[in-house]
């Protein structure tokens, strides 16, 4: 599957709607989607962000990793 590098800020600012609840974090530096632009990561993190932390993804649902 072919990576695509997507421009994104320094800083990512997300509005949940009818909440008045903001999320600032620094950009990732690992971000893979599949082909509809799902998060998605066969293994590993499929959003990465610097300290090891991350997202686990397959076609755009989030999973736990125990």
């Amino acid at each position: 599957m072919p990576r695509r590098k997507i421009p994104m800020p320094k800083q990512i600012i997300s509005h949940l709607s009818d909440e008045k609840v903001y999320i600032v974090c620094d950009r990732p530096y690992k971000l893979l989607l599949d082909q509809k632009n799902y998060l998605h990561a066969e293994e590993g993190y499929a959003l990465e962000f610097p300290g090891n932390y991350g997202v686990y993804a397959y076609r755009g649902v989030t999973k736990k990793i125990k």
